[in-house]
């Protein structure tokens, strides 16, 4: 029997208030970075997540309220 996925909500913004659907997994990797607070953000960094975001947007699904 396959499990079933965990769905979450992630605050983007408190003020205002917007969430998105995310699972359990995604929700927690949302929740590391959010946390991680520098004072600066390597140009590494933010090439990688462009790269993975071009990578894999192709198999981006909406989750469906259950």
């Amino acid at each position: 029997m396959a499990k079933k996925k965990v769905i979450q909500e992630h605050h983007i913004s408190y003020n205002p208030p917007l969430t998105v659907r995310v699972t359990k997994g995604e929700h927690q990797i949302l929740t590391l970075i959010d946390r991680y607070e520098r004072k600066t953000v390597s140009r590494g960094f933010i090439e990688a997540l462009k790269r993975w975001i071009k990578d894999n947007e192709c198999r981006a699904v909406n989750i469906n309220d259950r």
